[in-house]
Formats: structure tokens, C-alpha cells, sequence
């Protein structure tokens, strides 16, 4: 009952998870795109990662669409610099597994 260590999982026992509030530290360094601002550009990007053995984060990628005006860019760049995670299980031991994580870009109107 050998798990490969090079296969990426869907499916797994124990989902890979950060040891962390992930929402605070999104909210924390991510930064309205200048261009967006400008623009008035509102919306959701939908960001897809694998979490590594070690818990590192790799393959960041925008999966489906793109906001536009440079959002999907910052949400790329701060989600590479998430710090470790907790990695995926499978029969006890860490497999390398798929994450999709939700950045919304909302402007603070003062009505």
C-alpha cells in the first residue's frame, strides 16, 4: 500500500491545511492593484496551489477567470509567499495534494 510521492491528489484522507489564519495573512499582505483601483475593478479570483511533502507551496495558478487589472497577478504573487502547511494525508502518511483558495477583491466605498 505504497503512496507514489511524485502523484498529486485530489482525493485524500486528511486535506493539507495552514497551521496559520490563511485569511488574516491574505488580508495582511495583499495590496489593491493600482490599475484595479483606478478602474473600480471588483471580483473573486480563484488561485490553485499544490502543497508540497515539506508543506511548501508550488504551481500557484489563476483557475478561471481573470478580474482583470492586475488582481489575479498580486493574488498569485502572495499566495507563492504563504508560509508552510500542514501537508495532505493518505493512510498516515503526506502526499503532495491540489488546494484552491478564494481571493476577493473588494473596493471600501465611504457612502
Amino acid at each position: 500500500d505504497v503512496v507514489p510521492t511524485n502523484t498529486i491528489f485530489n482525493k485524500v484522507d486528511i486535506k493539507a491545511s495552514a497551521p496559520y489564519d490563511i485569511n488574516a495573512y491574505v488580508s495582511k499582505y495583499l495590496r489593491y492593484p493600482e490599475v484595479a483601483l483606478a478602474n473600480e475593478i471588483e471580483g473573486r479570483v480563484m488561485i490553485s496551489f499544490i502543497v508540497e511533502l515539506d508543506g511548501s507551496v508550488s504551481n500557484v495558478k489563476l483557475i478561471g477567470k481573470d478580474i482583470g487589472g492586475g488582481c489575479s497577478n498580486e493574488a498569485i504573487r502572495v499566495i507563492k509567499k504563504l508560509p508552510k502547511w500542514m501537508p495532505a494525508k493518505i493512510n498516515g502518511k503526506a502526499v503532495r495534494s491540489y488546494f484552491q483558495y478564494p481571493i476577493n477583491f473588494t473596493l471600501t466605498r465611504n457612502n
